[in-house]
């Protein structure tokens, strides 16, 4: 058999070198971005984790989900300053989908990056088809675990970032089950299902105010203690609106604060004071900057006049429902 020739060993020589020239090219291209990329892994060296940029919903700050390095299922949701991710991907050492990442600013001329932006816009359109549209109602699960099961809430879309902005993604208000404000969350398709029943009522919050006006020679009646009690909660409000609905309002048997062998028999009223007990059940609203705050008591009073003979109606018993926070009307 012929032996194979110094030239052949050669040929076969420099087809290996170039082949591995290739893989090396290929491994090593870099990802070059003018703009933010959304749901794709960012591993950075100077920062703790891996992350995923979910949307930037204005020029501050934008939305990413991190990921463990080592355990990739405990995911966590963060905001991070927008200059300040930028700022990490122009110190260079990042990779983007396994590929090196170098950040370039955008020189396209303005009148340019306005068409590539509706452009953009104009395809972001057409990926909607088949998603939920905004204000749609459905379910959705914004703690995103593998098992979802318990974790279905009643939502409303608020906004398709795949429209907005190009990510799969949507913002949702998901409901309060009392009918109070919701909670915004962004949640990717796999976790978002069609099925919401309607949201449920907002219940009323009134700023009703009892008539009258309270003196120290007002004698004792219904519509004079239920003025205190009100006046009670709006001075104690730091001048915020506060409105009371009474429900039920029962007065009981009054009584002398006489002094027995074991005190008086309301140790916080004067002695010899006629004590005037109630029985009732209110609404109380009251309005802040964000939101109204809705409260449903179940109380008892002692109506009495102090030593200043002012009078005044401390509770001896509280029941307070869950606050329901309301939008402001």
């Amino acid at each position: 058999m012929k032996r194979p020739t110094k030239s052949y060993w050669q040929a076969i020589a420099l087809a290996a070198i170039a082949t591995l020239a290739f893989q090396f090219a290929a491994q090593s291209e870099v990802a070059a971005q003018t703009e933010i990329q959304f749901n794709v892994l960012y591993e950075c060296p100077r920062s703790p984790h891996n992350f995923k940029v979910l949307s930037c919903p204005n020029e501050k700050y934008c939305e990413a989900l991190g990921v463990n390095k080592y355990t990739p299922s405990a995911n966590f949701k963060f905001e991070i300053n927008k200059s300040s991710l930028v700022e990490v991907f122009k110190q260079g050492g990042c990779t983007v989908g396994g590929k090196p990442l170098v950040w370039e600013e955008n020189t396209a001329p303005q009148d340019g990056r306005a068409q590539n932006n509706q452009q953009q816009t104009e395809k972001n359109k057409n990926a909607q088809t088949g998603r939920f549209k905004v204000g749609e109602r459905v379910k959705a699960c914004p703690m995103q675990m593998e098992n979802c099961a318990d974790y279905w809430e009643n939502c409303t879309v608020a906004k398709d970032y795949m429209v907005t902005e190009g990510a799969d993604a949507y913002q949702v208000l998901c409901d309060n089950p009392q009918g109070g404000k919701g909670t915004l969350a962004n949640v990717p398709p796999k976790f978002i299902r069609a099925g919401a029943p309607p949201p449920p009522a907002t219940p009323d919050c009134p700023f009703n105010e009892p008539a009258g006006k309270v003196s120290r020679t007002s004698p004792p009646s219904e519509q004079l203690f239920k003025r205190v009690i009100f006046e009670q909660y709006r001075d104690r409000s730091n001048g915020s609106k506060v409105g009371i609905t009474y429900q039920s309002f029962q007065l009981g048997k009054s009584y002398v604060n006489r002094l027995t062998g074991s005190g008086l028999l309301h140790d916080g009223a004067p002695q010899g004071a006629i004590i005037n007990t109630v029985k009732t059940t209110f609404i109380l609203c009251d309005r802040h900057t964000d939101s109204t705050i809705r409260w449903v008591y179940e109380a008892q009073y002692s109506c009495f006049k102090d030593n200043f003979g002012d009078w005044i109606c401390p509770n001896d018993a509280l029941k307070i429902s869950e606050p329901i926070y309301l939008p402001n009307k």
